[in-house]
């Protein structure tokens, strides 16, 4: 993410990074001091996001925004997949391989 700032403004602290990074881990906001498991975020990523934010968020709410895809499956024909896939079928569920 290369050289990184916190803008305070009072209300809120956003995390400006020089690079486009996802945030893929926690460690994108431990590295500029902010602990994202006390703090409110907002996210607004092209990957999904779940994995790292879903065990410590009190909530997770999808805003389908314009942009190089959609978090609605349904927009999209997904041919050619051997079925059960996460996220493409109303009734699949994904579990941790052990």
């Amino acid at each position: 993410m290369a050289r990184a700032a916190v803008l305070d403004t009072g209300a809120v602290n956003i995390v400006v990074t020089e690079r486009t990074h996802e945030p893929s881990d926690l460690g994108v906001f431990e590295s500029v001091g902010i602990d994202p498991r006390r703090a409110f975020s907002v996210l607004k990523p092209r990957m999904d996001c779940r994995p790292v934010f879903v065990p410590i968020a009190a909530a997770l709410v999808e805003c389908d925004s314009r942009g190089v895809t959609s978090s609605d499956d349904g927009l999209f024909r997904f041919e050619h997949v051997k079925r059960p896939v996460y996220r493409l079928g109303p009734r699949t569920e994904w579990t941790a391989a052990n």
